[in-house]
């Protein structure tokens, strides 16, 4: 750039360029402020295109000064960058129009967003600056964008090359521990098989000492649903991954879902409740073999598996579950009077964790009771079952161990329902 002198250039320390700020004086009567990260950079490129003498590099030591509009560097501090340079009169300088100065500093001071083309201290001044200074601009600024995009291609590329690494590091870790998992599950169906197969030979060869073989045959009870539920979830594996990769445009059948096959534990308790009948952990019979009915989709020998359990011990600590899903298998089925009594049962276990759920199916199956005409008591009967419940919530909210809390939207719901039935509910009675 021909005829360009410095008459204020300041360098601040600080974090990164933000902060940079440098007054340029340019030939004729013209000056410029540029501020600003993208301004520091450009100031930098220029001294690069200039060959300097040592007293600029001092200038850049120095401390940045008050970037005030009106502060003009002395002509003693300008430093000629080409032996054709012409120092500015003290009459030049005068002549700059201080309003455009004002102006371009008030925009530095306040961070906006300043073009050296935008203000009038170019153009202002001397009629304008000829087309070889505005290309230089030109090209200055489509080069620092171009910084600007490799910088962030650079910073892109950088993100994604420690993502990949991570996730590799990630994988064989993963596969590490897959690995030592499968080795372990591996030896751990070798182990359960031979347990079986000692308590098989046990029960064969000491069918009836009760001291020992019901006993015996709880265990092996167990270690077929345990046998029986690995080998169900390996097909659910295996089902997700090939109906990961079916097509079902293609002329391969869709996969099918596994089921569970719980017939050798339901069998070993069968025998078991029959053979001894008395044994201390019959309600535990009972209930693995509801389960497993219920598992298999069989709810009907469920339901009979659990309501002998409760006929035979009462005071079974599975007796509030157990009288749950009696309750919700004839609530499914309709039988709604069944199912009131089940649930019923459940109030007498206030901290069993399905007494809030149980309190809930009985406001509900009162509500599906109701009729205005025939049965209009089954209305109030269900609102103060769901209102009890609400109380439920609160009061256990208050002891800092909340229950019922999912199912308090829903009870607000039906109770507003039935006050909005038109032949039983209505204000009157609500507000009663």
């Amino acid at each position: 750039m021909s005829s360009l002198m410095i008459s204020r250039l300041g360098y601040h320390r600080c974090s990164g360029l933000s902060c940079c700020q440098i007054d340029w004086a340019t030939c004729g009567k013209s000056r410029v402020v540029l501020a600003g990260q993208w301004r520091g950079v450009l100031a930098l490129l220029l001294l690069g295109f200039c060959s300097y003498p040592a007293n600029i590099q001092a200038a850049i030591a120095r401390p940045e000064q008050s970037a005030s509009a009106e502060a003009v560097a002395p002509e003693s501090q300008s430093v000629d960058l080409s032996a054709a340079t012409v120092k500015q009169s003290s009459d030049d300088v005068k002549a700059i129009d201080s309003t455009s100065a004002v102006g371009v500093s008030a925009e530095v001071a306040g961070g906006g967003d300043f073009s050296p083309l935008r203000g009038r201290g170019l153009r202002g001044a001397g009629g304008g600056i000829g087309a070889a200074e505005e290309a230089e601009l030109q090209a200055l600024q489509e080069m620092i964008k171009r910084f600007a995009e490799l910088a962030e291609e650079h910073q892109r590329w950088t993100q994604e090359l420690i993502e990949r690494k991570f996730g590799k590091k990630r994988d064989r870790v993963f596969d590490h521990y897959e690995r030592q998992i499968r080795e372990l599950e591996a030896a751990q169906r070798q182990r359960r098989q031979a347990a079986i197969e000692k308590f098989e030979r046990f029960i064969h060869n000491y069918n009836d000492e009760f001291n020992y073989t019901p006993d015996a045959m709880f265990r092996l009870s167990e270690l077929y649903f345990e046998r029986s539920y690995d080998t169900y979830f390996q097909a659910r594996q295996r089902f997700d991954e090939d109906f990961e990769s079916w097509d079902p445009d293609g002329v391969e059948p869709e996969p099918q879902q596994p089921v569970f096959h719980y017939e050798p534990t339901i069998a070993t308790m069968q025998r078991l409740v029959i053979e001894f009948p008395e044994y201390r952990l019959i309600d535990g019979a009972y209930y693995l073999m509801g389960f497993c009915l219920n598992e298999q989709s069989e709810p009907e020998r469920a339901v009979e598996a659990f309501e002998d359990m409760v006929a035979r011990r009462p005071d079974s600590r599975f007796a509030p579950e157990v009288w749950t899903r009696i309750g919700e298998h004839y609530f499914d089925a309709g039988e709604l009077d069944t199912a009131i009594h089940a649930f019923t049962k459940v109030l007498g276990h206030y901290d069993s964790p399905f007494y809030d759920k149980a309190l809930y199916k009985l406001a509900w199956s009162h509500y599906r009771m109701a009729d205005p005409e025939r049965a209009p008591e089954e209305f109030q009967e269900a609102v103060d079952i769901f209102v009890a419940l609400l109380e439920f919530n609160e009061k256990t909210k208050g002891e800092g161990k909340e229950r019922g809390g999912e199912l308090r939207p829903e009870s607000v719901q039906y109770i507003a329902i039935s006050y909005a039935d038109e032949q039983w509910g209505g204000i009157d009675k609500l507000v009663a």
